[in-house]
């Protein structure tokens, strides 16, 4: 898989720096892979976009703490978990079927919509 860094958006109002394999599609959407700090700025805009009135998936980024062998000895280190919510199916499937647990790539990036969203590459970099 050749991935490659690039600016995508799926809704034209902000762009977001992804890894992609440009061969990789959804009829013909990207599958980005979002570093955490792209991850938590999706977050924010998918979160304000649901309190504006607009029923969208939302992303959560809950921050905590993981103890992890460093160095032969055992140490706290921080730690997140990505969560997409598909709000549009609660009423229908119940909590435990619209959360989705996001898990990182082997490089530590999420892929976020990836097969749902209709993410795109924006051409010269920002979309901002």
């Amino acid at each position: 898989m050749a991935l490659e860094k690039i600016r995508v958006a799926v809704t034209g109002e902000y762009s977001y720096e992804a890894w992609v394999d440009q061969a990789v599609r959804w009829n013909g959407w990207l599958d980005p892979h979002l570093p955490i700090h792209e991850v938590r700025r999706l977050a924010e805009h998918t979160q304000a976009d649901m309190n504006d009135g607009h029923q969208v998936d939302t992303v959560h980024v809950i921050d905590g703490y993981e103890f992890a062998e460093e160095d032969g000895a055992t140490r706290r280190r921080a730690a997140s978990v990505v969560l997409k919510i598909s709000w549009d199916y609660l009423f229908e499937e119940g909590p435990q079927q619209v959360a989705s647990i996001v898990k990182p790539d082997n490089d530590g990036r999420y892929p976020i919509g990836g097969w749902e969203w209709t993410w795109y590459q924006v051409e010269g970099g920002e979309a901002e």
